[in-house]
């Protein structure tokens, strides 16, 4: 279905949220069933030699460069997402919610999307809050005939009390080249990528020494979704099927009081 309308207010087609919305971070919580608005093409663009699509929840469901082939996130389980955790007292477990494009857990219902100038077009701005009521908005911008997409994150606490170890997390499954299984992850400081003969692609922290953050790499079957800041495996690594993430340490974060990160997916 096309939108046509500046702003609008759309309901999940995920009618139900699976089980509590605090989620233990060790480990592994059952898959919610895939959501359609989590991967779905709500949004395509063309940007020289990268087409690329957003989702209704804010994924990047697509990131295909060369424009028409290959593919390096639209194959098999789709993966590529975020997750928000925070406490509601200092030591106190965290509240997890992600979408990890195939699964998500611990959003309200309804979604904000804004895109004043029409299908397919910029600017475009997806919020939506936690069953905890943090805020999480996604602003997409890229610059013409440039291999990067950018994504501004601002999370904001709407709870009206101060929250604990806030956390927010990015993170893609990249099939690099169009397959699984023969990629090899990196990373540095700032940034994760995956390789596959000359195919690259990075999810890169552009904030400069803003905001503490660290950088990790998952086995496939080793990966959490529904966690913030999970330990990376050694790296660089041997061929295989990996995710990347990056995650965002605010710490204490009062009522009303936002922090907002950049994080770019770039086509070495």
């Amino acid at each position: 279905m096309q939108l046509t309308t500046a702003r609008l207010t759309r309901l999940s087609l995920l009618g139900f949220v699976l089980g509590s919305s605090v989620f233990a971070q060790s480990t592994e919580q059952p898959a919610a069933p895939v959501v359609e608005a989590s991967t779905n093409c709500f949004a395509t663009f063309a940007i020289g030699t990268v087409t690329y699509c957003v989702s209704e929840h804010g994924n990047v469901a697509r990131f295909t460069s060369p424009a028409a082939a290959p593919e390096h996130i639209r194959l098999g389980t789709i993966r590529e997402g975020y997750a928000v955790c925070a406490a509601v007292a200092a030591g106190a477990a965290p509240a997890v919610s992600y979408d990890s494009a195939n699964a998500e857990a611990g959003w309200q219902a309804a979604v904000t999307i804004v895109q004043p100038n029409g299908a397919n077009t910029l600017p475009l701005c997806i919020t939506r809050r936690t069953t905890g009521n943090l805020e999480l908005q996604q602003c997409f911008s890229h610059v013409a005939n440039e291999r990067e997409v950018d994504i501004t994150m601002t999370l904001r606490n709407l709870s009206g009390a101060t929250r604990y170890s806030v956390t927010l997390d990015r993170y893609f499954d990249g099939d690099i080249a169009a397959d699984a299984g023969d990629d090899r992850y990196t990373r540095s400081a700032n940034a994760v990528w995956g390789e596959d003969g000359v195919h690259t692609l990075a999810l890169a922290d552009i904030n400069g020494l803003a905001f503490p953050h660290t950088v990790a790499v998952h086995t496939f079957a080793g990966f959490l979704a529904n966690a913030c800041n999970q330990a990376s495996v050694a790296t660089p690594t041997a061929a295989g099927d990996f995710v990347g993430r990056l995650s965002y340490q605010f710490g204490t974060l009062v009522a009303n009081a936002s922090r907002s990160v950049r994080v770019q997916y770039r086509k070495m």
